[in-house]
């Protein structure tokens, strides 16, 4: 039997400054042992994207919980849409951004660390792409389609997974998997 139990609630308005819809929840992410949970927001700040994170244990009262913080891209620009992909595993995280670096997409690192004694997600950097793979890695019909690297990731232990599909759909589909330090 599955029940509801808390209600995970965003402190920014499910509208941005320019009025769009932040797309809060496009993607999820939940690590269990930790009572983390995160959720993407590629639309948020122009397309440029967050993830919101909660401790689904604390942080609210009764039925609600509000997220401990809030991550972007620290090299983040509009239309990345950093979040459209999240994944989770004890104390790292892989957030894709699909359309980053011209289209080419990119997948950050974050680890929750301890600096002077506050707990807080820190990016630790972006994940490079291996060898071979970049913008226009195929044609179809003269066009290039473009990698969008992170348009989905997946993570267990040091091991981080990132699927590309081409910007047209149409025929390559691959995922590369890197060891995170």
């Amino acid at each position: 039997d599955w029940n509801c139990c808390v209600r995970l609630q965003a402190s920014e308005a499910s509208l941005d400054a320019g009025g769009e819809f932040q797309n809060l929840g496009r993607s999820a992410a939940v690590d269990a042992p930790t009572t983390t949970a995160a959720f993407g927001a590629p639309r948020y700040a122009s397309l440029e994207g967050a993830v919101y994170v909660f401790d689904v244990q604390s942080g609210g009262s009764g039925e609600f919980r509000n997220e401990v913080q809030l991550l972007t891209a620290s090299d983040g620009e509009a239309s990345d849409s950093f979040g459209e992909s999240i994944a989770l595993d004890g104390r790292l995280a892989v957030v894709g951004a699909p359309l980053a670096d011209n289209n080419d997409g990119a997948v950050y690192l974050f680890e929750l660390a301890e600096i002077r004694g506050v707990e807080g997600w820190i990016e630790r950097g972006i994940i490079p792409r291996p060898g071979g793979l970049s913008q226009g890695v195929c044609t179809f019909g003269g066009k290039f389609n473009l990698l969008l690297a992170g348009n989905s990731v997946a993570l267990d232990g040091a091991t981080a997974v990132a699927g590309c599909r081409d910007g047209y759909n149409v025929t390559v589909h691959t995922a590369f998997v890197m060891e995170t330090p």
